[in-house]
């Protein structure tokens, strides 16, 4: 075949192939592959819904906030690297969520309660008719309850005053909850069943009883309580009504500013005394326990500025919220509250109130000086730097740490901006960091923490990842860490005083322990303004070796912390066989004694054996051997003054 015939040829063909590629890649003829997540529904999560095998619309009465446990918010268990630029390493500014509150701390808001596995029928309550969470569906949000006055609506339908909300203990009498709920067609018998469960419940709960078959009460507790209502509508579907009802004590208030008998311990950096405000965005911080000093989260904690609620806090432990000030319509100063309540599961709760007034200052204006202190401890260099710098209205702590660093003699390296997510990553002068060095014990902890290793720092500069992988610098404002924010977001006040600790650890060898890096979760010593200061051990009992009666046991305890273990020696028990003749064993060798025969003194005074009493009724006088009647006043062993003293009669 000739070239000509051949380029003919596929002249011809071409054209075909490419019609039949145009027609395959048309849309129609595309196949998709099913996707198994997007084939599921994603039902909106609520707290009262109704529905039914019909398929009709859900609705739901009210929807509260979830108060799932909080563990290490705000993502600060990252690397000593992320950390600084999320949070307290003054690396990225991380943008917060509003805290998702704990378990332990189930007091603001409603949330969803999970029940048994089972179908919408009256022996298995606790789901809905879809067997999802009850209060997972509903498209319709019923905010007071329905009392059967729309005459209008000819339809049957469920009629009940029950709906989802929040009650205190002040609200009802004996914790008990009157409501009712019946059909609004008195010809369709609805067979309404009514079922509570409190969250903490097992089992399917339990089976309300109305004497008219529309009036219930409930006993409530502290807690979540659900209550659903099953019911037949006219069609004969059987269908479901569920309200989630919050049951808590009455909160402190400014006219009752302690509640229970144990209100939580609050603190704030305005317990000081501070009362004038100088920057139009303050850091606010408070941090909130229990008497017991565990850790109340944020959505236990309600902080209201001038009666408007402050929300979306930053920070872990201590959180810190920004207060606004505007400036003020008349003269240069206003005056405003701050109101702080905090609550633990067990309806115990504080108040406290502070009356600030703000002093409006001009852009640049001089407002004040802070202090800034390089504190190296943690690699045995202690506090290295110390300097004080003004401040003007508007400078953030990240101007503040560049003015004195430039005011000294120190450059350094950083990241981000002066004015945006700004972190300083080394800090280096001559002969500033001279000697650095991990010690024993701290190094004996980050082995035990399975912290990485690395090459340590020069004389001239202190990085971060020297020594450790773990390793940064941390800030920290008036000895409070600062997760939640970086240097550059931190809008001073003047007074403050701002210090960068070198850690090696992730933070946990400065005092941070939101952390979730390395074995441990925290450090019983913090190394800190160049000292060592001790924390406390927790110790539990993690292994015993009673005793025997000729070896001592032991019992060894371990620091849930830190790791750190102490032994508590539990002594022999001793022979349980007794001596023929007490203090025999440790008598000295009679026969060294003049007359030490079977009778003491039988050689001295001959016939004494015949003296009545000599051996029923022994000596009582300093002579050795009266061991047929011990008298524990007397000697039944020799002391060493005798024992010398028998030696030279030798």
């Amino acid at each position: 075949m000739d070239k000509k015939r051949i380029k003919k040829l596929l002249t011809g063909i071409l054209p075909f192939l490419l019609i039949v590629a145009l027609l395959w890649m048309l849309p129609g003829r595309t196949v998709k592959p099913n996707n198994p997540i997007s084939d599921k529904t994603t039902k909106l999560k609520t707290n009262f819904g109704i529905g039914g095998q019909s398929g009709k619309k859900k609705e739901q009465l009210k929807n509260g906030t979830d108060d799932k446990a909080q563990k290490n918010e705000n993502g600060s268990g990252t690397k000593t690297q992320e950390m600084s630029k999320e949070n307290a390493t003054q690396k990225k500014q991380k943008k917060t969520k509003k805290s998702s509150g704990s378990k332990a701390q189930k007091q603001k808001g409603n949330q969803e309660t999970k029940g048994d596995n089972g179908k919408p029928d009256d022996k298995v309550p606790g789901k809905n008719p879809n067997g999802d969470n009850d209060a997972d569906s509903g498209k319709h949000n019923l905010k007071k309850p329905d009392n059967g006055d729309n005459t209008g609506n000819k339809d049957g339908k469920l009629v009940t005053d029950l709906y989802s909300r929040t009650i205190t203990y002040s609200e009802l009498t004996e914790d008990k909850l009157d409501f009712y709920a019946y059909y609004s067609k008195s010809d369709v018998d609805a067979k309404i069943k009514v079922n509570y469960k409190h969250e903490n419940d097992t089992g399917n709960g339990t089976w309300l009883k109305s004497e008219n078959q529309k009036d219930y009460q409930a006993t409530l507790k502290h807690g979540k309580n659900v209550i659903t209502i099953y019911y037949t509508d006219e069609k004969g579907n059987r269908d479901w009504a569920q309200a989630v009802v919050d049951y808590e004590a009455d909160k402190a208030d400014k006219n009752n500013p302690t509640v229970g008998k144990h209100p939580p311990l609050i603190e704030t950096n305005l317990d000081d005394g501070l009362n004038t405000i100088h920057t139009s965005e303050f850091t606010f911080t408070v941090s909130a326990k229990t008497w017991e000093e565990k850790r109340i989260y944020s959505n236990a904690i309600r902080v209201i500025m001038d009666g408007k609620e402050v929300t979306n806090p930053t920070g872990s432990g201590v959180y810190e919220y920004e207060l606004q000030f505007k400036r003020p319509n008349v003269g240069d100063t206003s005056d405003h509250v701050i109101t702080v309540l905090a609550w633990d599961k067990d309806g115990n709760s504080k108040y406290v109130e502070y009356k600030l007034r703000y002093q409006y200052h001009n852009k640049d204006e001089k407002i004040g000086s802070v202090s800034v202190v390089i504190d190296a401890t943690t690699v045995e260099c202690g506090v290295v730097e110390e300097g004080t710098v003004d401040v003007k209205a508007g400078d953030t702590a990240a101007e503040a740490v560049l003015k004195m660093l430039d005011d000294y003699g120190y450059a350094y390296n950083s990241g981000g901006s002066v004015k945006q997510e700004f972190y300083l990553s080394s800090i280096a002068r001559a002969d500033a960091f001279k000697g650095c060095k991990i010690g024993e014990r701290l190094e004996k902890l980050l082995k035990r923490d399975g912290i990485t290793f690395t090459s340590p720092g020069s004389r001239d500069r202190l990085s971060e990842f020297d020594f450790t992988r773990g390793s940064g610098w941390l800030y920290f404002i008036n000895g409070s860490y600062c997760p939640g924010k970086a240097m550059s977001a931190w809008k001073l006040n003047g007074g403050e005083k701002i210090v960068l600790r070198y850690t090696v650890a992730y933070g946990k060898d400065v005092g941070v322990t939101a952390t979730t890096e390395g074995t441990l979760s925290g450090y019983c010593a913090v190394w800190r303004d160049g000292e060592i200061i001790e924390q406390g051990h927790s110790y539990k009992e993690t292994s015993r070796v009673e005793p025997t009666a000729t070896k001592d046991g032991y019992v060894e305890y371990t620091c849930k912390r830190c790791g750190e273990t102490k032994r508590e020696t539990l002594p022999a028990t001793g022979n349980s066989e007794k001596p023929d003749r007490p203090g025999s064993t440790d008598k000295p060798d009679s026969s060294d004694k003049p007359g030490s025969t079977d009778k003491p003194g039988s050689t001295d005074k001959p016939g004494s054996t015949d003296k009545p009493g000599s051996t029923d009724k022994p000596d009582s006088s300093d002579k050795p051997g009266s061991t047929d009647k011990p008298d524990s006043s007397d000697k039944t062993q020799p002391t060493d003054k005798e024992e010398t003293t028998a030696d030279t009669l030798k």
